[in-house]
């Protein structure tokens, strides 16, 4: 197999693991490839027993795939280790570079606010046996605040996005979104209680090709904020860091 192949590959690898919105337009020109052999390589994947799955046009390859699992369990933490590591992180200097690139790395793969907060694990812990027992017994169960991620629409409380349609509507009322706005509100409200940094809502949110500053997504944060009324503070700022919705 040639280097330059199995750069890409493993480039690629790289990116379906994280991915959240790039289509496979915005994959190949990050990765310089034809559709054909992102094609190819996506079976190549799937026949080295690797787990890809397509949602809404996006593909992307979870963590639970077979190799993905067996590389996290060798540098997995406990759940112990994770507190103290977030803790020894919120001490440090968040100017820090070092800091800065340990904090994304781990949120990657560990959901600090859910870890940290032993109130809201016990919430998590109770629902999860309650799921439980509604399975066990044939019970009926109302979620609140679910959506599907195979539902083109995402609620919370008053808040709903149809990504078909392409509208957003609070306690009925539709808004009115520019179209990066209504793609970052989505990306933001898809992936709830995560913290993103500007890099990476650059590169889930607005094209490859666009030249975007950092001050331009604080004015769509701002303007979002301004548009969704009461619920503008569930876009919160984790400092030093990014955006997020909680």
């Amino acid at each position: 197999m040639r280097h330059d192949k199995l750069s890409q590959q493993l480039e690629l690898l790289l990116l379906l693991t994280e991915n959240r919105q790039l289509t496979v337009d915005h994959l190949c020109r990050k990765l310089g490839l034809q559709k054909r052999n992102l094609y190819y390589y996506l079976e190549f994947f799937k026949g080295a027993d690797f787990r890809v799955e397509k949602r809404n046009g996006i593909y992307s390859i979870p963590r639970d795939s077979k190799f993905i699992s067996r590389l996290a369990d060798i540098v997995k933490f406990s759940e112990d280790e994770v507190v103290m590591i977030k803790r020894l992180l919120d001490e440090a200097d968040d100017k820090n570079i070092v800091i800065q690139g340990l904090r994304r790395k781990l949120s990657r793969f560990y959901d600090f606010d859910i870890i940290a907060d032993d109130e809201l694990r016990r919430t998590q812990a109770h629902n999860v046996s309650q799921l439980y027992e509604a399975v066990k017994y044939q019970r009926m169960v109302t979620i609140v605040g679910y959506s599907s991620p195979h539902s083109p629409c995402i609620e919370f409380e008053e808040i709903e996005i149809d990504t078909i349609q392409r509208h957003c509507k609070v306690a009925g009322e539709e808004l009115s979104l520019t179209k990066t706005e209504f793609n970052l509100l989505y990306f933001l409200m898809s992936n709830a209680n995560q913290a993103f940094t500007r890099e990476e809502l650059l590169s889930s949110v607005w094209d490859a090709d666009v030249y975007v500053v950092d001050r331009t997504i604080d004015v769509n944060i701002n303007r979002l904020r301004k548009k969704l009324g009461k619920y503008g503070s569930n876009i919160f700022t984790k400092s030093g860091y990014g955006y997020g919705f909680k």
